[in-house]
């Protein structure tokens, strides 16, 4: 039997049976397209972290107050450690090699404008906190030395922040008010879900 006879008796096979035929070409092609999109999903969350992971920074060290787990220097496990106000300075002094050691708290305020409100996750740190988190302004800028000299009431809004507060309006120069108090907006950004006030840092103390 030569290749023409051979090909010639396959067809004719699959012939007679074309609904097996159909269906088993219909698996095959539904196991290549499913392979496909798995492969592209896994792509896609991975790129998605990775975009996560690059907007919340880079070589970044965080550390929290709490209690301790295990016994330091001769003192006993389950102390309370509790960060204080001016604490970064001397953090800052211990560690060379850190390119910046700043204070951040945060916390959930209730924030409203004129338009809507909400009890929204608010950040009060330093200037470095633009770079060290990777935060790249859309619209307008972030809050700077000179604010934080000053403790000028400023804020940066994160997207969802903005969409929630202002919807499709023009957040800049308006004001928004944190359990109270007025912030005018000097900015926002496309990537970060939180909003961050300058000012803040001064009125509220440290706890970590």
């Amino acid at each position: 039997m030569n290749f023409t006879d051979l090909l010639r008796d396959t067809l004719a096979t699959l012939w007679a049976h074309k609904r097996r035929t159909l269906l088993t070409m219909f698996g095959i092609a539904w196991g290549i397209i499913s392979i496909t999109i798995m492969v592209a999903a896994g792509e896609g969350l991975g790129d998605g972290i990775k975009k996560n992971q690059e907007t919340f920074g880079k070589d970044v060290m965080i550390v929290f107050a709490g209690r301790t787990s295990m016994q330091a220097g001769g003192m006993r496990s389950g102390r309370l450690i509790r960060w204080l106000e001016d604490d970064y300075l001397q953090v800052a002094k211990e560690a060379p090699a850190c390119k910046y050691v700043m204070p951040e708290l945060g916390n959930e305020v209730q924030v409203r404008s004129l338009f809507n409100s909400g009890t929204i996750q608010v950040v009060g740190a330093l200037p470095p906190f633009s770079e060290i988190r990777s935060v790249a302004p859309a619209q307008g800028r972030f809050y700077n030395d000179e604010d934080n000299a000053e403790a000028r009431n400023v804020a940066f809004l994160g997207s969802d922040t903005k969409k929630q507060l202002f919807a499709e309006r023009d957040p800049m120069g308006q004001t928004v008010w944190m359990n109270g108090v007025p912030y005018v907006v000097i900015g926002y950004i496309q990537v970060v879900l939180i909003l961050v006030a300058s000012a803040l840092f001064f009125q509220l103390p440290l706890r970590g």
